[in-house]
């Protein structure tokens, strides 16, 4: 998937799975109401742009995790450090709802505690 491609989804619900390695550069996109994104390095994605998205999900990632979305869109985002040693500094701006799910975060000694911030540009307009 390139910047310059063009995916049109059709009636009813369509979904879009996708794996990258870093920073998302999304196509023009349309008819797609669910993204599943994840990542074999951090994610930066930014879907605020893509009409009729309902769902924004980040399902894996190996590093930090930079996610933004629409003021229509619920953003779902699960984070395992896996004992990766730094500090990662997760955020999620806009979205409806946001939901996130984070596991094994800093490492056993409770050394390298992960940041996770949810708003920290734009605020979901959510419950």
């Amino acid at each position: 998937m390139q910047a310059v491609d063009v995916l049109v989804g059709g009636s009813g619900t369509d979904t879009l799975n996708f794996t990258t390695a870093g920073v998302v550069a999304l196509p023009s996109l349309s008819g797609f109401e669910i993204i599943n994104a994840q990542s074999l390095a951090g994610l930066n994605i930014n879907t605020s742009t893509v009409s009729g998205l309902t769902n924004l999900n980040v399902t894996k990632a190996v590093g930090a995790v930079l996610a933004t979305a629409g003021a229509a869109t619920d953003i779902a985002v699960n984070l395992e450090e896996n004992g990766d040693g730094a500090i990662l500094a997760n955020i999620v701006n806009g979205g409806k709802n946001v939901t996130v799910t984070a596991t094994k975060q800093g490492t056993a000694a409770g050394l390298n505690p992960d940041t996770i911030v949810i708003g920290g540009g734009t605020v979901a307009t959510g419950d």
